[in-house]
C-alpha cells in the first residue's frame, strides 16, 4: 500500500491491530532470545506503536511494550532509554491502576 510515494507498513493496514500486536511481540521475545536483538527491537517497537494508535497511550497492553522496549534498550546497554521506556511503563500504570499497581 502506498501513500504519497511512501510505501505504508504492513502492520499499518490489518484489521485487527491488536492480535498482530501480540503476534508481534511474541515474535520479539523469540528474536530476543535467540539473541537477534535488533530484530527483537523492531518487532517491539512495531507492536508498540499499533498498542499506542489502536489501544491508546494509558491501556495496559501498551504499557506491556514499554517495559519490553525498555528491557530491549538495556539488551543493547542503552541504559537511558531504557530507564525511560520504563519510568513510562510505570507511571502509566500508576495512573491505571493507582495504588493496585504496586
Amino acid at each position: 500500500m502506498k501513500s504519497e510515494g511512501k510505501e505504508t507498513p504492513y502492520f499499518k493496514t490489518v484489521s485487527r491491530p491488536y492480535l498482530l500486536a501480540k503476534t508481534l511481540s511474541a515474535i520479539g521475545d523469540v528474536q530476543l532470545k535467540q539473541g537477534n536483538v535488533d530484530a527483537a527491537l523492531k518487532s517491539h517497537e512495531e507492536a508498540c506503536e499499533l498498542r499506542e494508535t489502536h489501544l491508546g497511550l494509558r491501556h495496559p497492553s501498551t504499557g506491556a511494550s514499554y517495559l519490553c522496549l525498555g528491557l530491549i534498550k538495556s539488551t543493547k546497554k542503552n541504559h537511558t532509554k531504557a530507564i525511560e521506556y520504563v519510568e513510562k511503563a510505570i507511571a502509566l500504570f500508576e495512573d491505571t491502576y493507582g495504588d493496585r499497581s504496586l
